[in-house]
């Protein structure tokens, strides 16, 4: 027995030491065993090749200096621009290699908090797209986009011409070991413009750079981040995305164009017809409203166009995370869902509507979205094709299903406005 209790010993030590000697590097002791037993037990195991190969090589040093961006990121409980650094790496696509720049992105713990599940932001370095057209991509599991959500989510903002961003699954691997469950999703850079067959114009977002700084370490109460989403609007200066590629574009003049109208609608000079494009905008509420989710508009998260040929502002839909239950969230009076009533950004999106223009336009968009057949069809094509990702996750599943009931209730409270 006791000869027994030894070999048993002798092997579990065997394992660790194992373990410890093929250890990945750049990952804290704990985490490197968890990956080692991942390799150890699905060393063999490769994507069944529904989707697009996509391999990305680090080196150590370059694991070394993303864990360290982790770490910090960690004990503060986000990511802040300080922390983040940059490494060294290839990327494999088609047989063919890019060498790239990656940093690890996303603001909170559910990008980076997991060793498997890593979020990162990729950049080409020679000026050479990536998936035909991407020259700045994240490469992240699916779940931080809700498994179906942004992928519906892109497709239905693409059916009624409102931007979007390209968004599509791989078969991922980093440093030859597989990773299940990982997307591409566009950056907010030129491609975007092109794509969304939109002329000339800038990208833009509320510099939120302040907002994460003052957070409170790990934890933030309702009330402050209230507070701070409330400051974003009032005092953020707005940050435009760099894009070398657009020198045809007078980026200076524009700037200027963007902060004045942006300021004019803070001081309530302008209305929201004179700043915004009412008629994209009807349809980015009502599609939101379709998902029963106000994530993309929260002010750290949404993204803008100014379109040059049109003067005016426009979203970008982006981030949508999950679908819910229209019915599971008050409608705000007989305006139905002020952008579904989003508490920690209310001063920007109730001024918005101050303006019945917008009201009109909001309501003009749902009622498109209950009489359109096409918009069925599409749903219909959406399910098949998500079929392919269906897992053990009974809530994603579920989720797809909730747009058509959401689309009902929209057709009940228009019906009931009506009467």
């Amino acid at each position: 027995m006791k000869k027994k209790y030894i070999t048993c010993f002798s092997g579990i030590v065997l394992l660790f030491i194992v373990l410890y000697a093929y250890r990945p590097i750049g990952f804290s002791l704990k985490d490197s065993v968890r990956i080692s037993l991942h390799r150890l037990i699905s060393h063999s195991r490769k994507g069944e090749g529904t989707f697009q190969k996509v391999e990305l090589f680090i080196s150590d040093k370059g694991m070394k200096s993303l864990e360290k961006s982790r770490v910090q990121a960690i004990k503060r409980g986000c990511m802040l621009d300080e922390f983040q650094k940059k490494a060294k790496g290839v990327l494999i696509l088609n047989g063919k290699e890019f060498p790239v720049k990656v940093k690890l992105k996303g603001s909170l713990p559910s990008h980076w908090i997991e060793p498997l599940e890593w979020s990162f932001r990729v950049a080409s370095t020679k000026n050479i797209p990536v998936f035909e057209d991407l020259r700045i991509f994240s490469l992240q599991s699916r779940n931080q986009r809700g498994v179906f959500a942004d992928y519906y989510y892109h497709k239905v903002l693409k059916h009624y011409n409102i931007m979007h961003l390209k968004y599509k699954y791989i078969e991922f691997y980093l440093n030859g070991m597989y990773l299940e469950n990982y997307t591409v999703e566009e950056f907010f850079d030129y491609p975007v413009i092109v794509k969304n067959n939109r002329e000339k114009g800038i990208i833009f977002k509320f510099n939120s750079d302040d907002f994460w700084i003052n957070k409170s370490p790990k934890t933030s109460s309702i009330q402050e981040s209230f507070h701070n989403h409330q400051e974003i609007y009032k005092t953020a200066p707005l940050k435009i995305y760099k894009d070398k590629y657009q020198s045809n574009l007078n980026r200076k003049i524009d700037s200027l164009k963007v902060d004045s109208l942006v300021q004019g609608f803070r001081e309530k000079r302008f209305l929201a017809n004179k700043v915004f494009d009412l008629d994209v905008w009807g349809k980015y509420f009502a599609v939101n409203t379709l998902f029963a989710n106000n994530h993309p508009a929260l002010l750290t998260n949404l993204r803008f166009f100014y379109n040059e040929i049109t003067n005016l502002i426009e979203p970008i839909g982006y981030d949508l995370e999950h679908i819910n239950d229209l019915e599971d969230i008050e409608p705000y009076t007989d305006n139905f869902w002020i952008h579904l009533d989003i508490e920690q950004v209310h001063i920007f999106y109730r001024q918005m509507f101050d303006d019945n223009l917008m009201h009109l336009a909001y309501e003009k968009a749902l009622s498109m979205l209950v009489s359109s057949s096409d918009l069925d069809s599409l749903l219909n094509s959406l399910e098949k094709e998500t079929d392919l990702l269906i897992s053990s996750e009974k809530d994603s599943v579920e989720s797809r299903y909730y747009i058509k009931k959401n689309l009902n209730f929209i057709s009940k409270m228009l019906k009931n406005k009506v009467d």
